[in-house]
């Protein structure tokens, strides 16, 4: 067991030739000691405080600090099995009868740190022997250094892997297995666990350390397994290497799961989200309208997270449109990749009252988003500190706010009627011979005819009615154009003119509606409907169980609990025990309904719960 501690460290020294005969212990043997050995003699310079060092989990680990030494070392080693192979060949030693102990660091330098190349261990001066590099393509005169010297990520990486370097060592000299830990056997003789081993380590370097993982298992030298908040090592595994670990409340029977059993699915979710690190929070993925949060730009997913705290930990992922939210959730959830309770939604703007056809797609109870900030506490709170603006009550922010808001009824009658008529796009495909032409008057003449059937009058009333109805009960603030309200305001009171830009405006307000009653009272619905999502199909895997009493208690409940959901108003009570007893129903099913078994603990796993 070799423990390489979460805080490690490097310190640099210079090492004397008397150090390094003297020092009794490759790297690997300091890794499995709690305290750090002591020099024979003198220690290095700059090292003399090392020895007997604790090596705890919450210290800096200074073992790091030994490997120079165990190179020399193996460059000792190397010259004494060199005088050997001399004595043992009768004072000769036969062509490439004797194996180069340095070549496997090398090699290790040449997949991890392909910029550079190992040139060997310069021992010309006995006060201070160098472990010399140097790099590929030199700028100016090549300059070569010592390895005290590298980044303290690409040190990091050497010393990562020293150990398998020293058993490579013991490998090529052929001592006996007990001595060598199985290294000979052609099995995978070692596993290594590395929490988060791209600590100190660019993203290059990450793939470099991979793609070295990698070979060392394709020989089957090892086998590694680690744990990565790195986006740049998720985005790079395959298939058979992506697991994830889940709460055992939401995997049951295992908690250790493949992500998926091929790359096609893991493809189009990674097209879908941009990242494969989204996939492995444990976190409702949620599509959102709008557009990347990049820039000073105050965009959705900026203001959802900042408004509404719960959603920082949702993996929130901007798609523009309300047709792309609800493609990404189809496609989505059609991958069918093995994540947690499947938590994948979509929350489009209230503008518009088409039905998405897809029930994890939540309707904001809002136009849109700055229907929320239309909070006149929180906008008074941003404005009361600028007294020239002379908003400092919130009855005068709620009074600018329903002026600007009835000043829009013709405009919104306007929206609506836009929204109401068609569009198409022409798409003509023609086949060789055909002609293009053709099949554009073609699409042109069948979009004519559909307007043509179009009652516009109809339509208008229809608008006209809806927004007068929204003016009567008072709920413009609501279902209105929130962000051309918030901008009318912005723009008649002047804000500009105090230095508080468009963006920075409607991130204070932001922040400080996060608390804000009306908010949670408006966007709790929503939320809702995701936090306390309930599958459709439990009711239906329970029909396909063996009746008896238990089920039929089950069925009745997950019938009200969906019906609950469906009429936007889900009970949080009672939600845990009914997964609990769910799964527990599930596990005592005989071996022969094993498919509905694991549909029923997939289902389960879904459940949103409180907690």
């Amino acid at each position: 067991m070799l423990f390489v501690g979460p805080h490690r460290t490097w310190r640099s020294g210079s090492i004397t030739d008397i150090v390094a005969r003297g020092f009794n212990y490759d790297y690997s043997d300091i890794l499995k000691q709690d305290n750090i050995p002591g020099f024979q003699y003198v220690p290095p310079g700059g090292l003399h405080w090392l020895g007997g060092l604790n090596r705890i989990g919450s210290n800096a680990d200074d073992a790091q600090a030994l490997v120079k030494t165990a190179i020399v070392r193996i460059e000792n080693r190397a010259q004494q099995f060199i005088a050997e192979e001399y004595r043992r060949q009768n004072k000769r030693i036969a062509p490439e009868s004797v194996p180069d102990l340095l070549q496997p660091l090398a090699d290790m330098v040449e997949v991890l740190l392909p910029h550079l190349r190992f040139v060997g261990v310069d021992a010309s001066e006995a006060t201070n022997i160098r472990v010399v590099f140097e790099p590929k393509v030199p700028v100016g005169p090549v300059q070569p250094f010592d390895i005290d010297d590298l980044s303290s990520g690409e040190k990091a990486a050497i010393a990562l892997f020293m150990p398998f370097i020293e058993r490579s060592v013991k490998t090529l000299i052929g001592r006996n297995s007990s001595e060598t830990d199985s290294a000979l056997t052609g099995v995978v003789s070692l596993t290594m666990m590395i929490d988060e081993p791209e600590i100190h380590l660019h993203p290059l370097l990450q793939l470099n350390v991979l793609e070295y993982m990698r070979g060392l298992a394709r020989d089957q030298e090892a086998q590694f397994i680690f744990t990565t908040h790195s986006p740049t090592l998720l985005d790079a595994l395959d298939t058979d290497e992506l697991y994830l670990l889940s709460p055992a409340a939401l995997s049951p029977l295992n908690q250790l799961s493949k992500l998926t059993d091929s790359l096609e699915p893991l493809e189009v979710a990674r097209s879908i989200t941009g990242s494969t690190h989204l996939l492995t929070r444990g976190k409702p993925i949620v599509f959102i309208e709008g557009e990347p949060d990049l820039g000073p730009s105050a965009t959705d997913q900026r203001l959802i997270k900042q408004l509404l705290p719960v959603t920082q930990h949702w993996a929130t992922v901007p798609s523009h449109g309300r047709s792309q939210v609800v493609s990404a959730v189809k496609g989505m959830r059609a991958a069918r990749l093995h994540l947690p309770g499947m938590p994948v939604f979509g929350l489009v703007d209230g503008d518009t009252n088409a039905d998405t056809g897809e029930d994890s797609v939540i309707t904001w109870p809002v136009a849109m988003i700055e229907n929320l900030l239309l909070d006149e506490a929180a906008i008074c709170n941003v404005a009361r500190p600028y007294t020239t603006l002379g908003l400092t009550r919130q009855e005068q922010v709620r009074r600018s706010l329903e002026e600007i808001a009835k000043a829009r009824r013709d405009d919104e009658i306007l929206l609506r009627v836009q929204r109401s008529l068609p569009t198409r796009t022409l798409r003509p495909a023609p086949k060789y011979g055909e002609d293009l032409q053709v099949q554009v008057q073609g699409q042109t003449d069948e979009f004519l005819t559909e307007l043509q059937s179009i009652d516009i009058e109809k339509i208008r009333v229809e608008a006209e009615t809806e927004v007068d109805a929204i003016i009567k009960d008072e709920r413009y603030l609501e279902r209105f154009h929130g962000k051309l309200i918030l901008k009318a305001f912005y723009d008649q009171h002047c804000f500009a003119k105090i230095g508080l830009g468009w963006n920075a405006f409607l991130t204070e307000v932001a922040r400080h509606a996060s608390e804000s009653e009306r908010v949670k009272r408006l966007a709790g619905q929503a939320l809702n409907q995701i936090k306390l999502y309930f599958p459709p199909n439990v009711s239906e895997l329970l029909d396909k169980a063996p009746p008896g009493e238990i089920c039929n208690s089950l069925k009745t409940l997950c019938i009200n609990q969906r019906r609950q959901w469906e009429q936007r108003a889900p009970d949080a009570a009672g939600r845990e025990a009914l997964r609990q007893r769910l799964v527990q129903f599930a596990r005592e099913l005989s071996e022969t309904d094993s498919d509905l078994k694991h549909s029923l603990l997939d289902a389960a796993s879904s459940i949103g719960t409180s907690s």
